[in-house]
């Protein structure tokens, strides 16, 4: 897991009221919600239908012509 280092800015009641991220950790957490959502949307696809595919192995050939 990384670690971010967030730096909170607080009310004069003593109250989380913000936060504050050096650039580093802000593109990291940036991209942790990108590979997540990645992830969600891979996740919710329906299982391919191989059924009738080629393999590699046959696209292979077919390039290479052996």
């Amino acid at each position: 897991m990384k670690q971010i280092k967030p730096k909170f800015i607080y009310d004069e009641k003593n109250k989380k009221r913000g936060v504050l991220l050096s650039v580093k950790d802000f593109e990291l957490l940036i991209e942790d919600v990108e590979d997540y959502y990645d992830y969600q949307l891979v996740k919710s696809l329906e299982p391919f239908d191989l059924e009738g595919a080629t393999s590699l192995e046959d696209v292979r050939k077919e390039i290479l012509g052996k």
